[in-house]
C-alpha cells in the first residue's frame, strides 16, 4: 500500500458497478457493488440509478449463443456474415473472429481498450496508444488477455527496463514500488551514527535514513553517544566497553604509560584538539575538557563522538506510523523545544475484522477471524480427504463441518459416515467398520488390540483385596473373535479375599459380543 499523506492530498474514488466501465449511480449506495450474474447469453447487466438492471442477449440474428466459450457462433447455414461487415466467420471458414460485431473483422482498426476486445481479429494489435513516447504501449490497451506494459503512459521516466529510484513509484512496470532502493534502518538514539544492536530494535524503511536511525545495527549501547565501534576505549573504573569490542578498557597502547609522557587526546570531537600526560602510571585528563553540546552548529563539544546530540529534531518534520495493510504515515512536526510532536494524519491499526483486508497492520490478511471449514457428515471432527473447504468469517466452524484440514494426511477421516471412526481413536470395537476397513478404527492403516488381560485367576493384594483390573480376558483371540473373559470380585468381611465371580469361554456358546476382543 502506497503512503497517504492526508495532510497534503484529498483523493477521491470512484465506484463502479458491473464487470466493465464504471456507471454512475443515483444514491451513491452499496446495492449496485456487483450487478453482472457472470453468465455470458443473457448479456451484461449494468448499474442504472442505483439498481441493477438486466442485459441483452449479446448475440445477433444468424447467431447462437455458446455459454461453454463465451462467444456467439454463426450458424452457417444460414449465411456466413451473419453481421454483413462483408468477411465470414471464422465458423464457416472466413476470417471474422466475432460475427455478432460488424465493428471486428480483419483489416478493421484496433482500438485501445481494457475490454479486451480484439477488432482486427490478430491477438497481437494491441491497437497502440504511447502518449508518452516512450516505445511502450499503454497498459488500459489491451487484445483479449494481451495488454500493453507501460503503467504510467503520462510519463516518459516510467516504463519497463527503466531504473527504479526511490521516489515511491514504480518506476519499471513491475508492480513494486522502491525495490532494490530502500533500505532498513535502525534506531540510533544516540545520534552517533550507529544503530542500534539490541534485539527488537525499532526499524524503519526507506530511501534515505529517518533523523534518529542509521544503517548499521553494531552499538551496544544506544544510550550513550561516546560508545560505539571506532570509539576510543577509555580506561576507567567503570569498565565501560566504548568500543563495542566486547572487552572493556582496551584501547590502542594499552592504559598503561610512564611518568612524564604526553600524547595526544584521544577522545573524538573538540577535546581531540588537547593533550594528555601520564602521571603516576596513568593518562590524566585531556587539556581540553567535555563541555554541554550547543545545538545546531554541527561540532561535537561534550567529546562524545555524536555532534548536536541531544537536539532531537533535526529536521522540520519526519513521516510517522508505518504503510502496512491499511494503515497510512503521518507526519510529526519538530515542536520549538526541540521535541517531536504527535503524529498527524495516520491511519492507525484497528482490530481484525472479516474484510478480506490487513486492518490490524500486521501483513496478515483476516487472520484470527476467519476459518475454512469442511463437511464432516458424522460429527467426528474430521473430514474425509474428497471434501473441500469453504472459508467463511467466524473464529470456529458450524455444527456439521470442522477445521481439521483433510490435506493433511494425518487428520484425514478414513470413514465420513461413522463416528467412531476417525484419527486420533482411543477406543476399541468388537465388531469391524461397516465400510470393509475391518478394526482400523483410529486410521492408521493398523488394527491394535486393547483389551486387558488379567490372566487365568483372581490375584489379591496384600489386605486380600482384588488387584485392579478385576476383570478381563485370560486369552486374546483375533479381532472381533469371542475369548474367554473372568470377572473377580472382593469377598469376606474382616478377612478379605479374591473369588472369581464369572467365567465365560467360547466354547460355552454364550459368550455373545460383549466378550469378543476389542481393537482399533
Amino acid at each position: 500500500m502506497l503512503p497517504r499523506f492526508r495532510l497534503l492530498f484529498l483523493i477521491l474514488g470512484l465506484v463502479g458497478c458491473g464487470d466493465d466501465a464504471p456507471l454512475p449511480t443515483d444514491g451513491g449506495t452499496d446495492e449496485c457493488d456487483a450487478c453482472d450474474d457472470g453468465v455470458f447469453c443473457n448479456g451484461l447487466e449494468q448499474c442504472v440509478d442505483g439498481a441493477c438492471q438486466p442485459g441483452s442477449s449479446p448475440c445477433a440474428a444468424g447467431t447462437t449463443c455458446d455459454e461453454s466459450a463465451d462467444r456467439c457462433v454463426t450458424t452457417c447455414s444460414e449465411g456466413a456474415d451473419a453481421d454483413g461487415d462483408g468477411v465470414d466467420s471464422i465458423d464457416c471458414g472466413g476470417g471474422d473472429c466475432d460475427d455478432s460485431n460488424a465493428d471486428v473483422h480483419p483489416g478493421a482498426t484496433e482500438v485501445c481498450d481494457d475490454f479486451g476486445v480484439d477488432e482486427d481479429c490478430d491477438p497481437v494489435t494491441l491497437g497502440g496508444i504511447d502518449a508518452d513516447e516512450d516505445g511502450f504501449v499503454d497498459a488500459a490497451c489491451c487484445n483479449g488477455t494481451n495488454c500493453g506494459n507501460d503503467c504510467d503512459d503520462d510519463n516518459p521516466a516510467r516504463h519497463p527496463g527503466e531504473a527504479e529510484t526511490c521516489n515511491m513509484l514504480d518506476d519499471d512496470c513491475d508492480a513494486m514500488v522502491d525495490e532494490t532502493v530502500v533500505v532498513t534502518y535502525t534506531v540510533d538514539a544516540d545520534r552517533d551514527g550507529h544503530g542500534s544492536d539490541a534485539d527488537g530494535a525499532e526499524t524503519v524503511v526507506g530511501c534515505v535514513a529517518p533523523a534518529g536511525f542509521a544503517e548499521s545495527t553494531d552499538d551496544c549501547d544506544d544510550s550513550i553517544g561516546s560508545t560505539h565501534p571506532g570509539a576510543y576505549d577509555r580506561c576507567d573504573a567503570e569498565m565501560v566497553d566504548d568500543d563495542c569490542s566486547g572487552t572493556p578498557n582496551d584501547p590502542a597502547g594499552g592504559c598503561g604509560c610512564s611518568d612524564g609522557d604526553s600524547r595526544g587526546c584521544p577522545l573524538p570531537g573538540v577535546c581531540g584538539a588537547g593533550t594528555q600526560t601520564c602521571v603516576s602510571g596513568v593518562w590524566a585528563e585531556c587539556s581540553i575538557l567535555p563541555s554541554d553540546e550547543v545545538c545546531d552548529n554541527g561540532i561535537d563539544e561534550d567529546c562524545d563522538g555524536a555532534a548536536d546530540d541531544g537536539c532531537v529534531c533535526e529536521d522540520d518534520f519526519r513521516f510517522c506510523g508505518t504503510d502496512v495493510g491499511q494503515c497510512g504515515r503521518g507526519i510529526q512536526l519538530c515542536a520549538s523545544d526541540g521535541s517531536w510532536g504527535p503524529c498527524v494524519g495516520a491511519d492507525d491499526p484497528n482490530p481484525e475484522t472479516c474484510n478480506e483486508l490487513d486492518d490490524d497492520c500486521d501483513g496478515d490478511t483476516d487472520e484470527g477471524v476467519y476459518v475454512v471449514c469442511f463437511e464432516d457428515s458424522d460429527g467426528d471432527g474430521y473430514a474425509p480427504p474428497t471434501v473441500s473447504g469453504t472459508g467463511m468469517c467466524g473464529t470456529e466452524c458450524p455444527s456439521g463441518t470442522t477445521d481439521r484440514d483433510p490435506t493433511d494426511p494425518a487428520l484425514r477421516d478414513c470413514q465420513a459416515d461413522d463416528a467412531r471412526v476417525h484419527p486420533g481413536q482411543f477406543g476399541g470395537f468388537r465388531t469391524p467398520r461397516t465400510d470393509g476397513g475391518g478394526f482400523d478404527y483410529d486410521c492408521d492403516g493398523v488394527e491394535t488390540r486393547t483389551s486387558t488381560v488379567t490372566g487365568g485367576s483372581c490375584p489379591s493384594a496384600a489386605d486380600g483385596s482384588c488387584l485392579s483390573p478385576t476383570s478381563g480376558y485370560t486369552t486374546l483371540t483375533d479381532c472381533g473373535e469371542a475369548s474367554t473373559y473372568v470377572a473377580c470380585a472382593t469377598m469376606g468381611g474382616s478377612s478379605l479375599y479374591c473369588e472369581e465371580v464369572f467365567r465365560c469361554t467360547p466354547a460355552s456358546g454364550d459368550c455373545g459380543d460383549m466378550f469378543r476382543t476389542p481393537c482399533r
